[in-house]
C-alpha cells in the first residue's frame, strides 16, 4: 500500500484557456480506518463536476491530480467518447477522460466521473495506482510492478483454422496509419452476477437498490473500456463505443440465461444469442462477456470480429478486483484476438499464429503471457510478471488487417502519421558484438513522436523460446525482449548498463523478481540473420484525432567468421592529460574485410562514467587496430570510458575500466597558417588573414555557408554578401535587388538610372526632373500628380477643360466638344458643329467679333489664318488649317534636345514622315509677303 504525506491537495483546472482556481481537495479530517496508511481526501464534487461537464469532446484541458507520492502533477486531459449517444442521453453524469503528464508524457492517466465520484487509475512506466472513492472520501492505492500472480492465466484461444485468418506475408515497410479517421466499434457487454457483484462489494453498494446497482456496474463497464481505449486509440485509431446498457447486467446468478461455469469453453456461454435479444443483432459489431472467478479468457478465434456469427463468443475474467489493471489486461488480450492478433509469446508453440511469436518466452506485450507463463512443473518462463500495456508492431499490423476487411463507421481524424525520415539501412556484424540501432522520424503535426525497436524473429519449429533455450547460441527465435516506447529514437543491444559490464550475452535468465528478472537481452554468437522493426507513435490525446503507427523493417545479419570487436586497451584504470597523446587498442576481429567491409572506425567518450557518449573524439580513424588521440579539457572526469563504433555500421565497444583525464595546457596551434591562432581563428581550418565576417556569426566568410546570415545558403541566395531574406529580384536575372548594380535591367546603371526600379531604356523625363517618366507620379511636372491630372503629358498647373470630358484642354484636340478637331475647327474654343462662318473669314460666327458680309469682296492671302494642330498620331496626318493658300513655306521640326530632326517645304497637308513618338518643336515660316512665322509644340501619340 502506498502511503500518501498529510498535505492539502488542489486542484486548478485549466478550461478553454481560461484559468479555474478552486480548492477541490481537502484532507479528510476524520480518518475512516485508524490504523491504515492510507491517506483519505474530500472533493468539492459540484464545481469538479461542473468544469467537467461543461468541456467539449476533444477539446484539451489541464487539471492537477495527487500522485502516490503526495505531489500535485498536472495532466492535459480530453474528455473521450466511450458511451454511445443514445446512452450518453440516458446517463449525462457518466464522463470518461484520458490524458498525459504534462512534465513526464509517458505517465498516462484515465478516469470515469459518475454520480460515484471520480474513479482514475494512473500508469507509470513501472507501476500502477488508483484514485478512487470510498464512503464518501477518497484515497490513491498501488500496486507494485511485480508481483506474481497466485494462480495460473488461460486463454483458450479456440484455434479452429477456418476461424482464423492466414498469417501475413513479410513485408518492408507498414503503415498503421489513420488516413484520417477513426473506426468505431459498436461494443457490447455482457455482465455476469459474479462480475457485478463484486464491484457492489467494492463500491460498498450491496444494499443498495437494483437501480443503483445496475448504475454502479454500468460505471464500471464503462472504466474498463475506456481504459481499453487508452490502448487502441494511441496505436490502431481504433474507439470501442459502448453500446450495451443495464438489460445486459446480470445481479443474480440464478436469472442469467447462460451456464455460469461449464468446462471454459465459448460454447458454455450463450453470449450472442443474448446480447442479441437484448440490443439487437445488427446494432453491435462486437460483443463480450464480463465475468469473475477464474483468471483468464476466451475468444472463439482470431479476427472474429470479421464473423458475424462469432463476433460476441469471447469473455474476459479475474479472481481479484483488487489488482484492478490485471482484468482490463486481460481484456485488451481478448479483444485483441477478436480484432485479429495472434499470440505473442515464445515459450510454447500453438497450432495457429506461430510467425507472430516473436517475444522470448512469456513475452511481455498485450498479446503475450508475463506473469502466467510455465512449462512443466510449473517452471517459469516469465520475463516479468505484468503486461506493458500495449500492442507490439505485429499484433497492430495484424489487427489493422483484419479491421480494413470490416465496415465499421468511422470518423474523421486530422491527425497526421509521422513519417520515417530514411529508409532503415541493412547492416552485417561481428558475432559477440554489441551494436546501437538508430532511426530518425518527423511528424506534420509537430507531436511528440516515441519509438521503439522490436525484433520480429519468430520461434523455430518444435523450438521454442524458453529460458533453457535462450541465448547467444540461438539460431532461430528473439534475442531480445520489447520495451514500451519512449522518447528515445535508439537501442543498444544489449542494454548500455551490460555493455558497460561487459556482459554481451546472457543464458538462462532470470524468472523471478528475486533478486530481480533476468534482461533478456544477449548478442548472438551463430551466424544467423535477424529482423527488426523501427516502430514510430505519435499517440495523440485529442478525442478528435487518432494516433497513428508506422514502422520499417531492417535485417541485421551476424557473421560467424568475424568478431569479438572489442577495445584491449584501458582494461584497467589509467590517467590521461588533456592535448596529450592517448594511445587505444582495439581488436579488429576480422572486421576490416568483407562481408563487413569497415574500414573506419570513430570514438567517442564519455564523462559520466558511460551514461552517454556526447564527444567526438575521433572520427574516420583506419581500422587497423590502434591509434593515437587526444581528449580536450571539457571532457576532463574521473568516469571516463571510451567507445568505439564502426562507421557506416552499428557495432561497438567499449573499454572496461574508468579513466581519468585531467586538465592540459590547451596547445597554440594555426592549422591553416594564416597568422592567426586556431583558438581566435573564425575559420581555423581555411586561411583567411583579413578574418573577414560579414554577418558578425562568429564564422570567417571564407568558410561561412551564409555569409550575410540572412538563412539563405550561399550556393542558393541571389546576394550572398548581402543580407536579402526576402530574395527579390525585379528582373529575374538571378542577381538580388540588394546587390544588383541594374535592378530593373534595361542596361543603364542604377546610378544613371533615372527610373532604377522599372525598366525605360527611353530614359524618357518630360518634366526634365531627373524622374523617369514611367516612374514619375507627376510626369509634367505641373504640380498635379499623373492619376488626378487630365493632362499628365502636358503641364497644365489651371486643369482648364472646357468641354468637361476629363480631358485637358492643354491636351484635348477637340477642346470645344462640338466634335470638330482643334485643327478644322473654325472656332476651337466654343462648340459650333455647324462651322458657319458668314465672312468667309477662317473664324466660326460664334467666335467671330467682326462678322462682315464680302459676297462680293475676293479673298486674299491675308484673310487666311494658319491654324496649327498640336497632336498627332503616328498613323495620321499633321493638319494645318490654311497652309494651302500659302504655296511658299518651309517647316522646320526639332526633338525635345533641340536637335532639327525634319524640314519640309511647300507643305500641303501631305505628311508622310514617321516620326518616334514625343514631344517636338516646329517653326513654320511664310515665303509670301508677310513674311510671317509660326512656333509651338507638337506631341506624336502612338
Amino acid at each position: 500500500m502506498i502511503k500518501i504525506k498529510a498535505i492539502p491537495f488542489y486542484l486548478s483546472l485549466f478550461l478553454s484557456n481560461f484559468l479555474f482556481s478552486q480548492q477541490y481537495w481537502t484532507i479528510a479530517k476524520n480518518q475512516l480506518h485508524k490504523n491504515t496508511e492510507k491517506q483519505y481526501y474530500k472533493l468539492n464534487k459540484t464545481d469538479f463536476e461542473n468544469n467537467l461537464a461543461n468541456t467539449p469532446f476533444g477539446q484539451k484541458i489541464t487539471i492537477y491530480l495527487p500522485d502516490e507520492n503526495g505531489n500535485l502533477s498536472a495532466y492535459e486531459i480530453v474528455k473521450t467518447k466511450t458511451l454511445s449517444d443514445e446512452l450518453q442521453r440516458k446517463h449525462p453524469k457518466l464522463l470518461t477522460f484520458r490524458g498525459y503528464s504534462v512534465k513526464k508524457p509517458q505517465n498516462k492517466v484515465s478516469f470515469v466521473w459518475s454520480s460515484t465520484g471520480l474513479d482514475a487509475v494512473f500508469e507509470t512506466p513501472d507501476k500502477i495506482y488508483y484514485l478512487s472513492p470510498k464512503e464518501g472520501a477518497y484515497h490513491i492505492t498501488g500496486k507494485q510492478p511485480n508481483q506474481e500472480p497466485k494462480l495460473p492465466f488461460e486463454c483458450n484461444m479456440n484455434e479452429l483454422p477456418e476461424n482464423n485468418q492466414k498469417p501475413y506475408g513479410w513485408m518492408r515497410r507498414f503503415s498503421a496509419e489513420t488516413n484520417h479517421q477513426i473506426r468505431v466499434v459498436r461494443f457490447a457487454v455482457l455482465a455476469s452476477a459474479g462480475y457485478s457483484n463484486v464491484w457492489l462489494k467494492l463500491m460498498n453498494k450491496e444494499n443498495a437498490s437494483e437501480e443503483e446497482k445496475k448504475r454502479v456496474v454500468l460505471e464500471a463497464i464503462t472504466r474498463s473500456v475506456n481504459r481499453v481505449n487508452d490502448m487502441l486509440m494511441p496505436d490502431l485509431a481504433v474507439r470501442l463505443e459502448l453500446v450495451s446498457d443495464e438489460s445486459t447486467i446480470f445481479l443474480n446468478q440464478h436469472n442469467e440465461p447462460y451456464i455460469g461455469g461449464g468446462s471454459g469453453s465459448w460454447h458454455d456461454f450463450k453470449i450472442k444469442e443474448t446480447l442479441d435479444k437484448a440490443i439487437g443483432a445488427n446494432n453491435y459489431d462486437l460483443g463480450h462477456l464480463f465475468l469473475f472467478g477464474s483468471r483468464g479468457g476466451l475468444s472463439a478465434g482470431v479476427g472474429t470480429i470479421a464473423f458475424p456469427n462469432q463476433k460476441a463468443n469471447a469473455f474476459s475474467s479475474d479472481q481479484s478486483f483488487n489488482i484492478r489493471d490485471r482484468f482490463e489486461g486481460v481484456l485488451a488480450h481478448e479483444i485483441g484476438h477478436q480484432l485479429g492478433a495472434f499470440h505473442s509469446f515464445s515459450y510454447k508453440r500453438e497450432i495457429l499464429g506461430n510467425s507472430s511469436k516473436i517475444e522470448p518466452a512469456s513475452g511481455s506485450t498485450i498479446m503475450a503471457y508475463p506473469g502466467v507463463a510455465f512449462t512443466g512443473n510449473r517452471v517459469s518462463q516469465n520475463i516479468q510478471y505484468k503486461k506493458d500495456l500495449y500492442y507490439n508492431h505485429r499484433s497492430i499490423m495484424e489487427m489493422k488487417n483484419v479491421l480494413s476487411r470490416v465496415s465499421l463507421r468511422t470518423e474523421p481524424s486530422a491527425n497526421q502519421a509521422p513519417v520515417i525520415s530514411e529508409r532503415v539501412k541493412t547492416f552485417t556484424i561481428p558475432k559477440l558484438t554489441a551494436y546501437k540501432l538508430e532511426g530518425t522520424a518527423e511528424d506534420p503535426d509537430k507531436d511528440q513522436l516515441y519509438y521503439a525497436w522490436e525484433e520480429s524473429d519468430p520461434l523455430a519449429p518444435s523450438k521454442p523460446v524458453t529460458k533453457e533455450r535462450f541465448g547467444p547460441d540461438l539460431e532461430q527465435g528473439a534475442l531480445t525482449r520489447m520495451h514500451p516506447p519512449s522518447a528515445d529514437n535508439f537501442r543498444y543491444v544489449p542494454k548500455l548498463s551490460r555493455i558497460l559490464e561487459g556482459r554481451l550475452t546472457e543464458t538462462n535468465p532470470n524468472t523471478s523478481a528475486y533478486p530481480m528478472f533476468g534482461d533478456w537481452e544477449t548478442v548472438s554468437g551463430v551466424g544467423r540473420t535477424m529482423k527488426w522493426a523501427f516502430v514510430v507513435r505519435d499517440r495523440a490525446i485529442t478525442s478528435g484525432e487518432a494516433g497513428n503507427t508506422v514502422f520499417d523493417y531492417t535485417n541485421v545479419t551476424v557473421d560467424a567468421d568475424a568478431g569479438p570487436f572489442k577495445v584491449t586497451s584501458q582494461e584497467s584504470p589509467e590517467t590521461f592529460t588533456a592535448y596529450q597523446d592517448a594511445h587505444i587498442t582495439w581488436d579488429v576481429a576480422g572486421t576490416d574485410n568483407a562481408p563487413i567491409n569497415a574500414k573506419t572506425v570513430s570514438v567517442y567518450f564519455s564523462a559520466n562514467g558511460g551514461k552517454s557518449f556526447p564527444y567526438l573524439v575521433a572520427k574516420n580513424l583506419p581500422n587497423t587496430g590502434s591509434a593515437d588521440i587526444k581528449f580536450t579539457n571539457d571532457m576532463a572526469t574521473e568516469y571516463g570510458r571510451i567507445m568505439i563504433k564502426a562507421d557506416d555500421n552499428i557495432f561497438l565497444a567499449v573499454n572496461k575500466a574508468e579513466i581519468t583525464v585531467k586538465e592540459g595546457e590547451e596547445p597554440v596551434t594555426d592549422k591553416d597558417g594564416d597568422g592567426i591562432e586556431d583558438g581566435k581563428d573564425n575559420c581555423p581550418n581555411i586561411a583567411n588573414p583579413d578574418q573577414k565576417d560579414t554577418d558578425n556569426d562568429g564564422i570567417g566568410d571564407i568558410c561561412d555557408n551564409d555569409i550575410d546570415g540572412d538563412g539563405i545558403l550561399n550556393n542558393q541566395d541571389n546576394c550572398p554578401n548581402i543580407a536579402n531574406p526576402d530574395q527579390k529580384d525585379s528582373d529575374n536575372d538571378g542577381i538580388g535587388d540588394t546587390c544588383d548594380s541594374d535592378i530593373d535591367g534595361d542596361g543603364i546603371p542604377n546610378v544613371q538610372d533615372n527610373c532604377p526600379n522599372i525598366a525605360n531604356p527611353d530614359q524618357k523625363d518630360t518634366d526634365n526632373d531627373g524622374i523617369g517618366d514611367t516612374c514619375d507620379n507627376d510626369i509634367d511636372g505641373d504640380d498635379i500628380l499623373n492619376n488626378q491630372d487630365n493632362c499628365p503629358n502636358f503641364a497644365n498647373p489651371n486643369q482648364q477643360d472646357s468641354d468637361n470630358d476629363g480631358i485637358g484642354d492643354s491636351c484635348d484636340d477637340d477642346i470645344d466638344g462640338d466634335g470638330i478637331p482643334n485643327v478644322q475647327d473654325n472656332c476651337p474654343n466654343i462648340a459650333n458643329p455647324d462651322q458657319k462662318d458668314t465672312d468667309n473669314d477662317g473664324i466660326g460666327d460664334v467666335c467671330d467679333e467682326k462678322d462682315d458680309t464680302l459676297k462680293n469682296k475676293e479673298p486674299s492671302a491675308n484673310d487666311h489664318k494658319i491654324i496649327v494642330s498640336n497632336f498627332l498620331h503616328a498613323n495620321q496626318i499633321w493638319y494645318i488649317k490654311n497652309i494651302e493658300f500659302y504655296k511658299k513655306n518651309i517647316i522646320r521640326i526639332f526633338d525635345a534636345s533641340g536637335k532639327r530632326v525634319l524640314t519640309l517645304k511647300d507643305y500641303r497637308n501631305d505628311w508622310t514622315v514617321r516620326l518616334p513618338a514625343g514631344i517636338y518643336y516646329y517653326i513654320i515660316a511664310l515665303e509670301d509677303k508677310t513674311k510671317s512665322t509660326f512656333k509651338g509644340k507638337l506631341l506624336i501619340k502612338n
